[in-house]
């Protein structure tokens, strides 16, 4: 059977947000797309991302919270970063709160080129993988500078965890933030970093008093000895902030966007909060066409339905993520894309379906899990029609208003010998393995 849909994702809403509101002075509501990229439902009003005002939407009960995270791995760091992130960053959270605003920054650049984590080296344990979470999370909490956060990253263990001698390190700083590949700066930057090294065996950055540099480097003109300097002219080199810009749109966009990068840098933008505020409310957000991450999947789905989840599903989540090869927080440079091959679209498909199209029968209960009773009635109004139930329930699920199900499907459901409830989750079951949501395009 055949679905015809006059869009494949998430269509374009009305104009975007601008970081200020619109030319009117109003504020318009974020578009599905950047509210997908959130991980937040398609029903859910974002008006305003300075001040993360919204209109309330269905949260998660606390019993569900509190089970769920009793199971996390706590040598898996990117388990709690999507635990919190689904539960909108608090147990007892209904709003797109700066809370959640800045736990999903942060959670992105750790993926990005930007702050990544590195899981997959040895020398990159998970208790520094946390210590380094909560850095981030508290100086984007803050909103201090990029300059100013980078500046200590490049200072601190995990960064020489992923670029262990003077040379490597001293390589990657200019190769990663300034684009610039010459061989002929690697050995004055090694030799300003040389009494820096990492102790694989203690797992620590280790600085040799006794072997400083005491020679002036020169480095296209500037003259440098420690590696505070080198450190301090790579965040203020003029390709810094645009590099900064080129590593954020390519991770969220899936390429350079020139215009998006071009308006960054005409605007000054200075800390991370205010570049994300401008890559989602950016127009050219709605020409992304790039395969979407797992959760980007999963988490506005379950929220919509406000449905909850197996204990150990956050766990299944992150496995099927290193299947596609996409685990968060693994790769020392950047989260790969992931690979929606036949088999990979099929494992996510079954999860997605054996989790959705389920009645939550009891919140109390450890071993229940499905969308709410109260989303789920509201299916019922629509069990007389089979054509509109699939309809509503695309609806709710992927945020897509202007869906059209081939009559090969309504004829399923008219000949399938269900009704009331077991017809509505034969119908969710039907929208939700719609793996073709799984892209952009």
């Amino acid at each position: 059977m055949k679905q015809v849909a006059t869009t494949l994702g998430l269509i374009a809403g009305a104009s975007l947000l601008q970081a200020c509101g619109t030319s009117d002075g109003t504020s318009a509501p974020l578009t599905k797309k950047a509210k997908q990229m959130l991980y937040l439902p398609a029903d859910m009003d974002v008006y305003d991302l300075k001040s993360q005002s919204s209109r309330s939407v269905a949260g998660f009960n606390e019993h569900s919270y509190e089970k769920n995270r009793y199971y996390l791995d706590s040598n898996r760091p990117e388990h709690n970063l999507l635990f919190h992130l689904l539960f909108n960053a608090r147990p007892d959270s209904t709003d797109f709160s700066k809370e959640y605003f800045d736990l999903w920054i942060t959670y992105q650049l750790l993926n990005s080129f930007v702050l990544a984590m590195g899981d997959e080296l040895d020398t990159v344990s998970s208790a520094r993988i946390n210590t380094h979470i909560e850095k981030i999370r508290t100086a984007v909490e803050q909103n201090r500078s990029v300059k100013e956060i980078m500046l200590d990253y490049f200072m601190a263990d995990i960064f020489w965890a992923r670029f262990r001698s003077p040379e490597d390190n001293g390589r990657e700083v200019f190769e990663i933030y300034l684009g610039d590949f010459r061989d002929e700066i690697v050995p004055p930057a090694a030799k300003i970093l040389q009494n820096y090294s990492f102790n694989e065996d203690q797992g620590t950055l280790e600085i040799d008093s006794f072997n400083r540099n005491s020679e002036l480097q020169h480095i296209d003109g500037a003259q440098l000895t420690t590696p505070y300097q080198l450190y301090s002219y790579v965040v203020n080199h003029g390709e810094f902030m645009t590099h900064i810009y080129k590593h954020i749109v390519k991770a969220l966009y899936g390429y350079e966007a020139s215009d998006v990068i071009n308006s960054m840098s005409s605007k000054g933008l200075s800390t991370f909060r205010d570049i994300y505020i401008e890559a989602l409310t950016h127009t050219s957000l709605e020409k992304v066409k790039r395969a979407k991450f797992p959760e980007e999947i999963l988490f506005p789905a379950l929220k919509s339905f406000n449905a909850h989840l197996r204990r150990d599903d956050i766990r299944e989540l992150a496995n099927i993520s290193a299947q596609i090869g996409s685990q968060p927080l693994f790769s020392k440079l950047e989260r790969r894309a992931p690979d929606w091959n036949s088999l990979n679209t099929a494992l996510m498909s079954a999860f997605v379906d054996s989790r959705i199209p389920k009645e939550m029968w009891d919140t109390g209960n450890d071993y229940s899990w499905g969308i709410s009773q109260t989303e789920f009635l509201k299916l019922y109004q629509f069990s007389e029609s089979p054509s509109e139930l699939l309809t509503e329930a695309h609806r709710k699920i992927w945020g897509t208003d202007d869906i059209q199900y081939d009559q090969s499907f309504v004829d399923y459901l008219n000949n399938s010998g269900k009704t009331g409830k077991a017809l509505i989750l034969l119908a969710i079951q039907i929208v939700a393995m719609d793996y073709r949501q799984y892209n952009y395009q």
